[in-house]
């Protein structure tokens, strides 16, 4: 498993998930805006959510996976099969949901599939602060 974070700027992150799939992965840990740079380069004020701009990704057949924003119960943000693009609305990126114990934190999880398969998923990310 490797995640890259690719951009780091005081708005927008871009991070990459690349990882073969043996077996059901249970919720882990994607990004955490806490571990980012700060929202400006004036106040060095913290994110402490990340809204989804885009998603680009493939994921090897009969695979899949869910990206989660994290809480006492996880709520699905989006669950990603096969090979796409999903770009949101300008000024209205997919938001954060999650009800009682949101942390801000987006995780991530995959089935088990009849055999291995590789994941591969880009998330372009932009920074707030509730």
């Amino acid at each position: 498993m490797a995640i890259q974070i690719l951009q780091d700027g005081p708005r927008n992150v871009i991070v990459k998930l690349d990882l073969v799939v043996a077996g059901a992965v249970a919720a882990t840990e994607l990004i955490d805006p806490a571990d980012l740079g700060p929202i400006d380069n004036y106040s060095n004020l913290l994110a402490n959510q990340l809204a989804i701009k885009k998603i680009t990704y493939d994921v090897q057949s009969p695979g899949s996976v869910t990206i989660l924003w994290d809480a006492t119960t996880d709520v699905t943000a989006v669950t990603l099969a096969g090979h796409n693009t999903m770009c949101f609305a300008e000024g209205q990126p997919l938001q954060n949901n999650a009800g009682t114990g949101k942390t801000g934190i987006i995780n991530y999880s995959a089935v088990d599939g009849a055999t291995d398969y590789t994941v591969t998923v880009v998330l372009e990310l932009i920074k707030q602060r509730v």
